[in-house]
């Protein structure tokens, strides 16, 4: 039975990306976009370094150089406009534009999103310098009035927070809302930050800041209704991702601000003292940020990465069981989250938590209470055994079917198990702690040596870093002794020396990896008059890059395993050749739907009537209009156009539907899906003429065996018969009468064995055809000569026309004396009186033989019929019905025509063309 609310749950999902198969050439799908009719993408103004227009009025930007190359590469026509952000998305949304690219805020029906990041989104703020970062919006008190940009994802997360009330927002361009908050105007302008970066930087505002707010960033991806077209842009980007394509451009846009080296000069001898004091809390200062930046941008591409692969799991990973509440019997409706057979609710029961039962029974009780609404269900369900249980944490929702009674019959509950989810968000929220717990840590520890090696200073990092004591030993330990730097440094030639050692310096037992670097401070001259030591304690450092290690590990077997199912589901919807439909009683319409939300065609009752064959009439009103079985699903076979699915031929649909319930629970109008059977159906038509095919053949056997018996026995009995009268005749004329009745039967007893030699060499082998070239005027007076000793009654006149006297021609001469034979043999027996004539005449590059008699004619229902086998016009004529069938064979393999023209009571003219290479001499010709 088929349910709507399975479907729609189904539907859901099996939803995934398509697959590029043809590059190089317009993929299929994509051919409806021509020079004439382009491709039509929309860009914003406004949205550096992404999009953006350039003081020529160009086009520029990372997204439109992405997409000028996938387009280029697909061979797509395309066509490029510009507008505003807000007038982008309604041109967007009235189907004026067929592609942009935009953050999902939220899914809209009928739009495809990609799965590709094109590039990631951060929410910031920009402000004066002697203002406050705002770093969560909650800092924002109700007398700030913030700008935002219309349409941006900013202002959606802004909107959506609940922190700020609509009267404190005010709509600006990117380019106003800087200018009004670095006048002083408004505290802040959030929007993206690369792209406020970007236009400080290109409108050379002085006195701003822009610091990133603490919400989640978005990925931008292409948008679209075209399902096909989002599928191979998404592949087609990952293969340039994959094959370092999109480097090049990553590089223009987004490069990383490098920073630069600086040279530190004494002045005097008299200052280095001082100097080196403040180089080194500058060099403190620079080391630390740097290190800040490096963990920063570490964190946040992590924080990235493991949202936009939370996204991607999300996708798929469901199952959706069915119950009957009838039988109280739980089975697999997809996937295999039940054992292969199902099992009984209280088995069901027995294998969730004891902890989640009561929530499992309350969902149940409130589905009871209302209709057509689905409850979520979270819980945890072992797949073990009571001895060692193995528990997996499941959600999905809940919803229940109905019977015309309003009887809740049915429960139907998508599970997905998110246990793996669960484990890897803890994993990462650990992960993000050791970071954090990294990050607040004072990482360096320096020291200040004069040129001889003795300690001069050295900060608390340092200290702490050696547990108290000096660096492998006390303070008073000469620099150039410590075991790191012995044998490495020249003590009267000092230069930048950098090592990874691995020491016990706190004296806990434990070695940690220390990142020793080692930098001479010298004045103008070259003196050398400090050295500057900095140590790192990497022991946590290498532990979390060993953990991140581990965790792109596990991203990267979930990124294979998330493709697999992709690629799994996108073969199987590409080879699915199933349609959704709708049907409203009200508005006379129908509706085809590929994924029960994007709508492909439209048409009303007429113009789907229109396209069923007649056949199929009744049946397609049944699904469409309001009648007795409307309440109950409906299943059949049509056969119609499928036009409607983009063809042009008659194909057969196997149809199901069920009845769509309104809110008020009276149809209006009916849900079902239409698959393409037609290849089934023809097999089974196929099939079925096959059947009837060897039916005949094995009719056609017992009648072949009927008549030979009845055939044979009759010349037979007669040769028998009067081989016995004749030892007893003594009256000369009686015996050479006898003798001649033998010699007929005997004549007809071979010509039926002749006839059957040639069937059966037609059935196993075929008739074989063997050309020679012959004098025919001489062969066909051969021919008939002996043909005309076969009319033996006296009141018919046996005649041959030869036209020619000197004709040479590429035939088979058997195979004609057996067609002539043939047709003489059946006049003999129709002809009781007037003439029996044979000839022959050229004819359009071939001889047409011909046997013309006065016979008793063929009614003009029985002349398609002469032809077949075991075929008598009269059943008192001897013969087995063989001769006009082994023509007929004869000039098929030979590639003639036969024939015959007959009138009743006056005749017949049987007559056969056949192909042939023909001479004639000079004297014929003419």
């Amino acid at each position: 039975m088929v349910r709507s609310s399975i479907f729609r749950l189904l539907m859901v999902a099996f939803v995934v990306m398509g697959f590029c198969s043809h590059i190089g050439a317009v993929p299929r799908g994509l051919e409806k976009y021509t020079q004439s009719n382009p491709l039509v993408v929309v860009f914003d103004i406004e949205f550096q370094p992404f999009e953006y227009r350039s003081d020529k009025g160009e086009p520029m930007g990372y997204d439109v150089e992405l997409v000028t190359m996938v387009l280029k590469e697909l061979e797509v026509p395309y066509k490029v406009i510009m507008m505003e952000k807000s007038l982008a998305e309604q041109a967007f949304y009235a189907g004026e534009v067929h592609l942009m690219l935009n953050t999902m805020k939220e899914r809209i029906p009928g739009v495809v999103y990609g799965n590709f990041p094109i590039a990631s989104y951060r929410v910031a703020a920009a402000h004066k310098s002697n203002t406050p970062n705002l770093v969560e919006l909650s800092q924002l008190t109700s007398k700030d009035t913030i700008l935002l940009k219309r349409k941006d994802y900013a202002s959606y997360i802004v909107n959506n927070s609940g922190a700020v009330e609509k009267e404190q927002i005010e709509y600006r361009t990117l380019r106003q809302g800087l200018y009004g908050v670095a006048s002083g105007r408004y505290p802040y302008l959030i929007s993206g930050e690369q792209t406020l970066r970007e236009l400080i930087k290109k409108y050379d505002i002085e006195g701003l800041e822009v610091n990133q707010l603490n919400v989640p960033p978005a990925s931008i991806v292409f948008m679209s209704r075209d399902r096909k077209l989002v599928e191979q842009l998404d592949n087609l980007c990952t293969r340039f991702e994959q094959n370092s394509r999109l480097t090049s451009i990553n590089n223009k846009y987004f490069s990383d601000k490098k920073v630069s080296g600086f040279k530190i000069e004494i002045p005097t001898p008299f200052l280095l003292g001082v100097l080196a004091i403040v180089v080194l809390i500058v060099l403190c200062f620079i080391i630390s940020h740097l290190v800040k930046v490096q963990i920063r941008s570490s964190l946040q591409q992590h924080i990235d990465l493991n949202n936009i692969i939370q996204r991607a799991i999300d996708m798929g990973g469901s199952n959706v069981v069915i119950t009957d509440l009838r039988t109280m019997m739980l089975s697999n409706l997809y996937g295999n989250h039940l054992p292969q057979g199902g099992m009984s609710q209280k088995e069901n029961f027995a294998r969730i938590h004891p902890d989640d039962r009561d929530g499992m029974v309350g969902m149940f009780n409130q589905l009871k209470q209302v209709r057509d609404e689905a409850m979520d269900v979270k819980f945890r369900w072992n797949i073990g055994n009571d001895e060692e249980p193995e528990w997996r944490t499941c959600i999905g929702q809940s919803i229940a079917e109905y019977d015309s009674k309003g009887q809740m019959t049915h429960l139907i509950t998508t599970i997905t198990d998110i246990t793996d989810e669960d484990r890897k968000s803890w994993e990462d929220k650990r992960t993000s702690e050791i970071f954090r717990h990294l990050f607040q840590m004072p990482l360096t520890g320096l020291a200040l040596y004069d040129s001889k090696g003795t300690m001069l200073e050295a900060n608390e990092a340092l200290w702490l870093m050696m547990g108290g004591k000096g660096i492998s030993g006390p303070s008073q330990t000469c620099l150039f002794d410590l075991p790191c730097v012995r044998g490495h440094v020249d003590r009267n030639n000092v230069e930048e020396y950098y090592i990874c050692t691995m020491d016990d310096m706190t004296g806990d037992g434990r070695n940690d990896y220390i990142d020793f670097r080692l930098r001479p401070i010298r004045d103008n001259n070259g003196e050398l008059h400090y050295i500057m030591v900095t140590c790192r304690n990497m022991r946590n450092y290498y532990q979390s890059l060993r953990l991140s290690r581990q965790m792109e590990e596990k991203v990267k077997n979930a990124s294979l395993a998330m493709q697999k199912l992709s690629r799994e589901l996108r073969e199987l919807l590409d080879k699915s050749s199933m349609t959704a439909w709708r049907s409203n009683f009200s508005t006379r319409t129908i509706i085809l739907m590929r994924d029960l939300k994007l709508i492909e065609k439209k048409l009303t009752f007429e113009e789907y009537l229109d396209l069923v064959e007649p056949e199929s009439k009744d049946m397609a009103l049944s699904f469409i209009d309001v009648g007795e079985k409307s309440h109950l699903p409906l299943n059949g076979v049509m056969k119609m156009s499928n036009s409607v699915y983009g063809g042009n031929e008659v194909r057969y649909y196997s149809v199901s539907s069920i009845p769509d319930h309104g809110s008020d629970g009276k149809i209006i109008g009916r849900f079902g899906l239409t698959r393409d059977v037609n290849d089934v159906m023809v097999a089974r038509e196929k099939m079925y003429k096959e059947k009837e095919r060897a039916e005949d053949s094995s009719r056609i056997k017992s009648m072949f065996l009927a008549n030979m018996s009845h055939e044979i026995r009759t010349p037979l009995n007669a040769i028998v018969g009067f081989c016995d009268v004749l030892t007893q005749v003594d009256d000369p004329e009686q015996r050479e009468e006898f003798l001649k009745i033998i010699d007929s039967n005997c004549e007809l007893l071979l010509k039926l064995i002749d006839d059957i030699l040639v069937i059966s060499e037609a059935e196993s082998t075929g008739l074989s055809i063997k050309m020679d070239e012959v004098n025919f005027p001489q062969e066909f007076d051969i021919i008939a000569a002996s043909l005309s000793l076969r009319v033996t009654n006296p009141m018919v006149e046996f005649q041959s026309t030869n036209p020619y006297t000197d004709l040479t021609a590429v035939v088979d001469t058997k195979r004609i004396q057996q067609l002539l034979t043939n047709f003489v043999t059946n006049a003999v027996k129709y002809t009781t009186e007037g003439h029996i004539r044979i000839g022959y005449e050229i004819k359009d590059n071939g001889l047409r033989l011909y046997c013309e008699d006065t016979g008793t004619g063929i009614p003009p229902e029985k002349k398609d019929k002469v032809f077949g086998r075991f075929v008598k016009l009269n059943d008192y004529v001897q013969g087995a019905g063989l001769g006009l069938s082994i023509c007929k064979s004869i000039a098929d393999k030979w590639g003639g025509d036969i024939g015959v023209d007959s009138e009743v009571g006056k005749g017949s003219t049987f007559w056969v063309w056949l192909p042939c290479q023909l001479i004639l001499n000079a004297s014929e010709a003419q």
